[in-house]
C-alpha cells in the first residue's frame, strides 16, 4: 500500500474529523472549496481522498478567530474545459 492509496471519506467520517454535527455542514465546505462529492449510490456520498488536504486545511482556518468559509485561501482550481467562452 502506498501514501496515494488513501480511502475517500464518507461525510460521516468527515464530520468526525472535522468536529462538525451536521453532514450539511460537510456539504457546505465541500461547496465552498468547489469540491465535488463522490455520489456512490442514492444515499451515500463521498469526499474524495485527493481532496481531504483540502478539507483539513480549511478546518484549521476555521478554527482561527474570525475564520469563515469566504476568507479561506485555498479552493479546488477550475477544471480547464478546453471552450473559449464563447
Amino acid at each position: 500500500m502506498t501514501a496515494n492509496t488513501a480511502p475517500d471519506l464518507t461525510l460521516a467520517d468527515c464530520c468526525d474529523r472535522c468536529g462538525v454535527a451536521s453532514r450539511n455542514s460537510v456539504k457546505a465546505r465541500a461547496s465552498a472549496l468547489g469540491v465535488e462529492l463522490v455520489q456512490e449510490s442514492s444515499t451515500w456520498k463521498v469526499w474524495p481522498a485527493e481532496f481531504v488536504p483540502l478539507g483539513d486545511g480549511l478546518a484549521e482556518h476555521l478554527k482561527a478567530k474570525g475564520a469563515t468559509l469566504a476568507n479561506f485561501p485555498g479552493s479546488v482550481p477550475a477544471a480547464a474545459d478546453g471552450s473559449d467562452g464563447g
